[in-house]
């Protein structure tokens, strides 16, 4: 049997500055055909920033959806009007929300957010020997950020006591320990 899914007809149902929304008319592998929604996201960026002492910052804030404050890594969108790679957005990303540089940057993966309603990809990256940037870099109209910076151990025992709960953020620190074991 084809294991893969056809779109017969795709419509766009909603559309706004981050996301649109599709109804997609899909032909199954069996013969029947439905409906299907998909979220279409561009991808982001989540940045693992660590000092000399492998030492990780993260950014706290308020997440309206969630009417919580969490903490989690620093992370935004790629700017694709502006054909943005994603190094330059984590690079940017970092320097907004954390107001740090670095010139030791390694991509250790990529993941979906959500695959079974979204294509919005993640593209992770390792800043190596973060310092305090040069520059004068103001965060988002709707972020108010503050930050903190743990140890590795710190930042598991967070993740394990579920005072993180940003999937993201856990995802990467799992990245990140099979990274360094490597």
């Amino acid at each position: 049997m084809e294991k893969f899914w056809k779109t017969i007809k795709s419509k766009l149902v909603h559309e706004n500055p981050w996301y649109k929304i599709l109804e997609d008319d899909v032909a199954l592998p069996d013969g029947n055909e439905c409906k299907y929604f998909v979220m279409d996201y561009a991808d982001f960026v989540i940045v693992i920033p660590l000092t000399k002492d492998n030492e990780v910052y993260l950014v706290g804030q308020y997440r309206y959806p969630t009417k919580e404050y969490t903490w989690e890594l620093p992370s935004g969108g790629i700017d694709i009007e502006k054909n943005e790679t994603p190094l330059a957005a984590a690079k940017r990303e970092m320097a907004e929300e954390v107001s740090l540089q670095s010139d030791n940057w390694e991509k250790i993966g990529e993941f979906y957010t959500a695959n079974s309603y979204s294509n919005q990809r993640g593209h992770v990256y390792v800043a190596r020997e973060v310092e305090p940037t040069t520059k004068e870099i103001k965060p988002d109209y709707n972020e108010f950020l503050e930050t903190k910076k743990v140890t590795l151990e710190q930042l598991g025992n967070m993740i394990k006591a579920g005072e993180i709960t940003d999937g993201p953020t856990m995802a990467c620190f799992c990245k990140l320990q099979l990274f360094l074991d490597s």
